[in-house]
């Protein structure tokens, strides 16, 4: 039995044309270069997707970065900006960041966890800590916390 054809109900054309695949998400056959490797949607189908589920179950990522954004005081720890956009968490220790290998997403459901060990910076003042000459920036910035 042919792979794209799982999943395809009796009405579909028995045989796709060749460079097509059969999306499971509406049903349809499109070309597999709109398929993303092995995913069983193709991209529109994808959007619209993610798009119904986020309405359906809210974003967790977001909801997650604004309870830290609320733990850290509602604002960039270095500047005092409250637009959540430009938002982000920082490692104080470096080290660590690096084992969590870079993914925001990771670094916020730990910051919500253990808040001693994060700082909440927008990204300019997140920049600066990094790649300041002024290696005390960051001690600057955590003395000037509320």
């Amino acid at each position: 039995m042919n792979r794209l054809q799982v999943g395809r109900p009796s009405s579909a054309p028995r045989l796709p044309k060749p460079g097509m695949k059969w999306c499971n998400y509406t049903r349809h056959f499109a070309p597999i270069g709109d398929f993303k490797g092995r995913d069983g949607y193709c991209k529109e189908c994808r959007k619209l997707y993610t798009r119904e589920y986020r309405a359906r179950k809210g974003n967790p990522y977001k909801d997650t970065k604004r309870e830290f954004i609320a733990i850290k005081g509602g604002g960039c720890q270095g500047c005092g900006t409250k637009d959540e956009r430009v938002l982000t968490v920082h490692h104080i220790d470096r080290e660590e960041g690096k084992q969590d290998g870079g993914r925001q997403s990771k670094y916020v459901k730990k910051a919500v966890k253990h808040p001693e060990r994060f700082l909440c910076l927008c990204r300019n003042c997140h920049w600066l800590v990094h790649h300041s000459e002024d290696f005390h920036l960051l001690d600057k910035m955590t003395k000037n916390m509320v």
